[in-house]
């Protein structure tokens, strides 16, 4: 393999799981904001 492969083939693999992490931290986030904000209606 080539070093550019390899490069795109570590940045994925590193970048996918904090993507997702990312992802589902902001729906969490979200969905606690939703709640909170329904609460005091």
């Amino acid at each position: 393999m080539t070093a550019p492969v390899v490069g795109l083939i570590v940045l994925m693999s590193v970048g996918l799981p904090l993507g997702a992490w990312g992802l589902h931290d902001l729906q969490v986030r979200l969905e606690r904001w939703a709640y909170d904000r329904h609460a005091q209606d």
